[in-house]
């Protein structure tokens, strides 16, 4: 059997410490049972967040080539 130093369960914010802890040159498995990066980055405030913040730019500084952009 594998043994780990350190045994990080969700890959949301779990995945810092797993990161700094493989860093610091420990041994270290990381358990998620669904996508890395956790319910907030894939399905919660971060997606949410990205949409309702490109809306809120459109609305107040209008689309990209009112801008000057031509892409």
């Amino acid at each position: 059997m594998t043994e780990f130093d350190l045994v990080v369960l969700g890959g949301g914010t779990g995945n810092i410490v797993a990161s700094a802890a493989a860093d610091d040159g420990m041994d270290v498995a990381l358990v998620e049972r669904d996508r890395l990066g956790g319910t907030c980055l894939n399905r919660g405030c971060n997606p949410r967040r990205g949409s309702s913040t490109g809306r809120a730019s459109s609305r107040r500084y209008g689309t990209p080539s009112r801008c000057g952009s031509t892409r």
